[in-house]
């Protein structure tokens, strides 16, 4: 098995050679444009450390990664390191306050958001990070992931319009982006950025405070 390794990934990339090189893994160090790790040009992963997902949830930019993962492989994972105390211990600090006070409730709200159209993997450390992306790896490349491999395919074909809506703008559910692209005839992000708030208003049930929210998002 083949894996590249984003070259962005600095103090991790040594450590994360040696652990796929010993588990006979041919490994590649280059920018990548979609991801983190690649095993195979088919199996992507985005890391991030409990900070980073937060820091990654704040500007919404962890939903615009995992759509463009989504968009281009047919197996796409979040994956973030990090124990329960020391998520505990990153909310109760000064930090977390610094950028305005991020929840657990946020927390697992943003996970599960995600897990509607990818899939998120918790991990304690990031040598059982590596461990686990290689061997998810494994079972996505020997088709070995059963009924999890359909819904994926399914989701790939929603228009990006959509997905945008729903997972990127915040307080905007699954069934409101629906009715906009539906109502709008909405397919690509160009449809998107040609908006205005007379489009928006026109939809049952949007007013023109969500769709001001919606156009500054975009």
């Amino acid at each position: 098995m083949e894996v590249v390794i984003d070259s962005r990934e600095h103090h991790r990339i040594k450590t994360a050679k040696q652990y796929y090189q010993e588990h006979d893994c041919k490994v590649q160090i280059k920018e990548l444009p979609i991801g983190d790790y690649l095993f195979d040009d088919q199996v992507v992963f985005e890391y991030k450390t409990q900070t980073d997902f937060i820091n990654s949830v704040r500007d919404n930019r962890v939903f615009r990664q995992t759509i463009r993962q989504q968009e281009n492989y047919p197996y796409h994972f979040i994956i973030i390191s990090g124990t329960d105390k020391d998520l505990t211990h990153l909310l109760y600090s000064k930090y977390n306050g610094r950028y305005g006070h991020f929840t657990i409730k946020q927390y697992t709200g943003a996970i599960a958001r995600l897990n509607t159209y990818t899939t998120v993997i918790q991990v304690p450390t990031e040598k059982q990070a590596y461990r686990m992306m290689i061997t998810q790896a494994q079972k996505c490349l020997t088709n070995n992931i059963g009924t999890v491999q359909t819904s994926k395919k399914q989701v790939i074909h929603e228009p990006i319009a959509y997905k945008i809506l729903a997972y990127c703008i915040p307080d905007i559910s699954n069934t409101r982006a629906k009715k906009i692209t539906e109502t709008l005839k909405l397919e690509t992000m160009n449809d998107l950025t040609t908006l205005t708030l007379t489009d928006l208003t026109s939809v049952p049930g949007i007013g023109e405070k969500t769709a001001e929210k919606i156009l500054q998002n975009i």
